[in-house]
């Protein structure tokens, strides 16, 4: 992904068993390790906002 003023670079450390299974989903999907990142924590914030307007 580009960055473009609308984003932001982040760096994080994750163990390597997580990486792994992170590329393992990847590879699956035809997504480089950081689209595959960027989709888990796209798709969880989804969730996120989706559930709390729900139970509101």
């Amino acid at each position: 992904m580009a960055i473009s003023s609308n984003n932001i670079q982040v760096y994080t450390t994750l163990s390597k068993e997580l990486v792994a299974e992170i590329d393992k989903d990847a590879k699956a999907n035809y997504r480089t390790r950081s689209q595959q990142i960027n989709m888990i924590l796209t798709e969880y914030y989804k969730t996120q906002t989706t559930t709390k307007h729900e139970s509101e």
